[in-house]
């Protein structure tokens, strides 16, 4: 134990509230009573998004309380910046003179997968005010706790710098392409139009079976709808693969690298251009897309498929009236519009220099993360 720090249930810290749901009579979208939060991604510490209002709330979470979820997924945290009503879903933490609310969000964050491991029931998993309330936690002095908060806001802050300068270059990217080939769904300046098989040379449906992953980080990551995000790879959920997993998964066309992902069912529409250095395979409800670069480029074919372009058409062939799902052969029948090939690489050549500058930020961005999580274990662990 740090000298001067005591070890104490969390209720003793804290004044827990579970959310309970009110009558559903008392909803409503006016704004007439309180905000009204249900799960985990419904509230937040800037711009929650409200959706509805209760005027009959049953449970309270006040301005500044810390918010978890307490259903599938446990342990989803935010600061609640306004009085609001919590349905089941949630749970609110009150700091008392024991503790800070920003102590107890922090160490909440970094007991994720503990609270988690707690969860029980057959169908999803749930924590309940028992468990919440007996919960361990390390409680060193106020003023030890108000610098533990000091030092883990600063390094929050510079990650969040460093992530919104990746968005803006992000944001940088679409408007450029925008600005070069006009809007695509008026297709205002006439490029010819071909269909997606027309200007790919491959068009491969994933394996239809889970995969076999690796107990270890390997060479060969195979990627699924989870690691598609707004035109990036999310590695942070990535798993792998053995070298004979690997083998079996790609025996009809080994993915190289420019070739294009694309997730074509669940949240459907994302699609990223693969990186070199790696043997990738493709995880369930994902193709393959590889472009005809005599036609098209594959970063132009990756920009129009993020475009709303592509996100019309997807809404017209949504086959699934509950699972968003899109065939193959109907892809393969989307118009693509095809600008002069020339026109396209300039495009490419400002979009991978762009990418340049991602990679120059996102190593810093992993650096200020482990510093962060090595000071959470130091404090909380």
């Amino acid at each position: 134990m740090k000298h001067g720090w005591e070890y104490k249930k969390l209720g003793e810290v804290c004044t827990l509230t579970m959310g309970q749901s009110p009558a559903s009579e008392s909803y409503n979208s006016e704004g007439d009573g309180l905000p009204f939060f249900q799960g985990c991604s419904d509230f937040g510490k800037i711009n929650p998004t409200i959706r509805i209002y209760c005027n009959a709330p049953t449970k309270i979470a006040e301005a500044n309380d810390v918010l978890m979820s307490v259903r599938a997924p446990i342990g989803t945290l935010n600061i609640a910046n306004v009085r609001c009503c919590i349905g089941r879903g949630l749970a609110s933490f009150r700091a008392t003179t024991k503790a800070t609310n920003s102590y107890l969000y922090y160490f909440l964050k970094h007991s994720r997968n503990k609270l988690e491991a707690l969860g029980t029931g057959s169908t999803f998993k749930a924590i309940g005010k028992d468990a919440l309330f007996k919960f361990p936690i390390p409680v060193p002095p106020i003023k030890k706790q108000e610098e533990i908060c000091s030092l883990l806001d600063k390094l929050s802050l510079v990650i969040e710098k460093k992530k919104q300068h990746v968005k803006e270059l992000d944001n940088l990217a679409q408007a450029i392409f925008y600005d070069m080939f006009g809007d695509p769904v008026e297709n205002e300046k006439g490029w010819e139009v071909k269909k997606l098989e027309e200007i790919c040379l491959n068009i491969v449906d994933c394996p239809h079976s889970t995969p076999k992953k690796a107990d270890r980080i390997t060479n060969y990551p195979c990627i699924r709808t989870s690691e598609l995000k707004a035109g990036n790879i999310c590695w942070d959920s990535m798993q792998y693969l053995e070298k004979e997993e690997y083998m079996i998964r790609t025996a009809r066309l080994k993915p190289i690298a420019g070739d294009i992902v694309f997730g074509r069912e669940g949240v459907i529409g994302d699609a990223v251009v693969l990186p070199k250095g790696y043997c990738f395979s493709l995880g369930q409800r994902t193709m393959l897309l590889r472009a005809n670069s005599s036609i098209i480029s594959n970063i132009f074919l990756q920009r129009v498929i993020l475009s709303e372009w592509i996100k019309k058409q997807i809404r017209t062939a949504n086959v699934s009236s509950t699972v968003a799902h899109l065939n193959i052969k109907d892809f393969k029948k989307f118009d693509f519009p095809v600008p002069p090939l020339s026109l396209q690489q300039s495009f490419a050549q400002k979009i991978e220099a762009i990418e340049r500058q991602k990679k120059l930020i996102n190593p810093s961005i992993a650096e200020v993360q482990t510093l962060f999580d090595s000071r959470m274990d130091y404090y909380f662990g």
